[in-house]
């Protein structure tokens, strides 16, 4: 049987186990018929999926009627002469995917309780928040506030709305504060939207590239139909558009006299401002896994767009593995002439945003670490200009932390990965 996805899970069962005659015992297993000659299967406590042709899901559906192997051998062969290997389709289940959990009513692999982030939020709340109406005037407010915009420029932020206060470091502070704040309640916003659809999700710490971000893992989303998942993609978008759009008309009303407001509430306002329009733009840069990325891929139907472009690129630029020939081997024609043309777009936009990252980034955040040293060592330890340059050291490198954690874990799991292939060629 072909292979279209492989996840190892370690062979540390005792193989004797199991016979042609054995009667197998699943985890809770979700099925969703992809088309007519493929299905997805998946145990959604582990967010663990693969994608298995028709015959695959037959015998999955046969094995949960408490039919062996050798019964379901019997009955294919009844239907088809052809031979089909269902003991080796079920060691794969078990091995490999860690689907089965009892084996003549012994556990050969435990339960995994798997909680999510806010499973508290209640599904109704998900459903009216994030409704296709809302989603309507989200976006007919989004386009009024970029026509006001677009007559009244001064309404757009600019970099120095990002600097409020006097003390740099707590400017930084503050701004690194209202940067996370946004981009919790962005992944909340995930979250609720996915809520809404009986997805477990949990929010955590990654990377785009060079750019250290929160993120929502709601894998088990593929289960629920296409139309349905685009909710929960732009559940983010739709609150950073209704934010932004919100401020620009906090700050209309405050000019236009309908209420008054301290400079210093409109600096903050102007400093949201500022990190909203840099969330929204960051989305459209779906060279990378944004928001708009998944939107796009579910759209036009080629979920792993990103990963079979890595495949595409590696072919070209150095000898091809056999899993990578094989990857490439099992990828539509139609979602190969796709990658075609964005492997150009991925190519230029990584490298853009790395020069941009090498040109501007980095500069910047050495000044202001340099910046700090100096007044360490000037000051007496314990006062304000020294406990101030301290604050701004930490708070520059902050950022760094969070994005040499995510690239740490990266290599950690393509380090399993490279040893789970190896272990397969060999």
């Amino acid at each position: 049987m072909n292979r279209f996805s492989k996840i190892w899970g370690g062979n540390s069962l005792d193989s004797n186990k199991l016979t042609r005659d054995s009667m197998v015992t699943f985890h809770d297993l979700a099925i969703r018929r992809e088309n007519d000659a493929e299905a997805l299967v998946g145990r959604t406590d582990i967010n663990r999926y693969v994608i298995i042709p028709d015959i695959g899901a037959r015998i999955i559906e046969r094995l949960r009627q408490k039919k062996t192997a050798a019964d379901i051998e019997r009955e294919l062969l009844a239907e088809d002469p052809e031979p089909v290997d269902v003991m080796g389709f079920i060691e794969e289940l078990l091995y490999d995917y860690e689907f089965i959990h009892r084996i003549d009513g012994v556990i050969v692999s435990p339960p995994a309780e798997r909680k999510g982030h806010f499973d508290w939020i209640p599904s109704r709340l998900g459903s009216i928040w994030f409704h296709p109406k809302v989603y309507v005037c989200a976006a007919s407010l989004l386009l009024l506030t970029i026509g006001w915009i677009a007559f009244h420029p001064s309404y757009l932020p600019t970099v120095p709305d990002f600097f409020v206060l006097h003390s740099l470091s707590l400017n930084i502070t503050l701004a690194l504060a209202i940067a996370w704040i946004l981009l919790f309640v962005h992944e909340l916003a995930h979250v609720t939207a996915a809520r809404s659809l009986g997805v477990i999700c949990r929010i955590g710490l990654g990377h785009r590239f060079v750019f250290p971000v929160a993120e929502t893992d709601m894998t088990g989303i593929i289960l629920t139909p296409r139309e349905h998942r685009y909710r929960a993609y732009l559940a983010g978008m739709l609150v950073d558009a209704v934010l932004f759009s919100a401020g620009v008309w906090i700050q209309v009303f405050h000019h236009g006299g309908w209420f008054a407001l301290d400079p210093q509430s409109m600096g903050i306002i102007r400093m949201v401002h500022f990190h909203l329009l840099q969330l929204l733009l960051f989305q459209f840069l779906f060279f990378m896994k944004t928001d708009l990325y998944y939107v796009i891929t579910t759209c036009w139907r080629v979920e792993h767009l990103l990963e079979h472009t890595h495949v595409f690129l590696r072919r070209l630029i150095r000898k091809p593995r056999t899993m990578d020939q094989e990857d490439w081997g099992n990828v539509p024609e139609r979602e190969k002439r796709l990658i075609y043309g964005y492997a150009g777009f991925f190519l230029i936009g990584m490298a853009l945003s790395f020069l941009w990252f090498i040109r501007y980034y980095v500069p910047l955040a050495y000044s202001f670490c340099m910046a700090a040293a100096d007044r360490l060592r000037e000051f007496p330890v314990g006062s304000w200009p020294w406990a101030d340059a301290l604050l701004l050291l930490v708070m520059c490198l902050v950022p760094f932390g969070v994005l040499g954690y995510s690239w740490l874990a990266k290599l950690r799991r393509m380090r399993v990965g490279k040893e789970v292939r190896t272990h397969e060629e060999n």
